[in-house]
């Protein structure tokens, strides 16, 4: 589009589209100010400003009608490509603000992903179908920073909450796993989350409660590493159901809950939720 024709259009209007679209099928302006419900001076306004930036007249009078000229039969087909195209997209656009459609960047611990919220997101896909929810697995940690890195809109995460805007959405029993035993302080060995990791803050804490200083020989931040180390008999850990009863040869619980870790949905304090990612918390139960 050459400059000229971008400047000669730039104060075109889709009001003014309209007032020549209704014109073009009633051939009245009073019955297109009418059908419009505008003033019929506004209308003939609106249209004399068109064709100043048009250049040229775009209508003649024949009798008491108006006539479109050549031009005016040409802007005509021209105004209505437009306005479809403004439907269509405000159409998008209305989808969009009610959280119905366009992107949402979610990240997930691997709980989350692999069976805590699976319903949740089987359920939110078939309900917005139109939502193209793009999914990341990592730790919460590293979920964390790829929010505060405006690469995920939103991250579900094992607590504490990092800012004001997490919400929390879920909260998973943590059980000991590993060979018989009466009490927490007979085990001996551990196998658990590493030290710094989110989980390890609350099962430090419960063993803390059971007054147990445990040893810990081995730390892994896959749960199913863990699982499989205690299977092979290299001594008790705490884990969620979800991963240490759902392998193929499930660990044994010794232990009622004896802690809880919450799972945050968390965004970037700055910002605000977007419509998509409200519609995915009101599935998972958050209004």
């Amino acid at each position: 589009m050459s400059e000229e024709l971008t400047h000669r259009l730039a104060g075109v209007r889709l009001q003014q589209l309209l007032y020549l679209d209704a014109v073009g099928r009633l051939g009245h302006f009073a019955n297109a100010a009418e059908q419009l419900s505008v003033s019929q001076p506004a209308l003939s306004q609106g249209l004399r400003s068109l064709e100043r930036s048009i250049g040229a007249p775009l209508f003649e009078r024949v009798g008491r009608r108006r006539q479109l000229t050549a031009l005016g039969e040409e802007t005509l087909a021209f105004a209505r490509r437009v306005l479809a195209e403004a439907a269509t997209f405000e159409g998008r656009l209305d989808e969009r603000l009610a959280g119905r459609a366009g992107p949402l960047r979610l990240g997930l611990i691997d709980a989350a992903a692999l069976y805590l919220l699976t319903d949740e997101l089987q359920s939110f896909r078939q309900r917005y179908p139109e939502i193209d929810l793009r999914l990341t697995v990592e730790t919460s940690d590293r979920l964390i920073n790829l929010v505060d890195a405006y690469e995920l809109d939103m991250a579900i995460v094992v607590g504490p909450a990092p800012n004001t805007t997490a919400v929390q959405v879920a909260s998973e029993p943590l059980y000991i796993y590993g060979p018989p035993l009466d009490h927490a302080a007979e085990a001996e060995r551990w196998v658990l989350y590493p030290e710094r990791s989110r989980t390890r803050q609350y099962i430090d804490r419960a063993l803390a409660q059971l007054g147990v200083v445990p040893t810990v020989d081995n730390e892994s931040s896959n749960p199913s590493v863990i699982a499989q180390l205690v299977r092979l008999g290299a001594g008790w850990t705490i884990l969620p159901a979800g991963i240490a009863e759902s392998i193929s040869e499930p660990l044994t619980r010794r232990s009622e809950a004896i802690a809880h870790r919450p799972l945050f949905a968390v965004r970037r304090a700055t910002s605000s939720l977007s419509p998509q990612a409200r519609s995915l918390l009101a599935e998972f139960g958050v209004t």
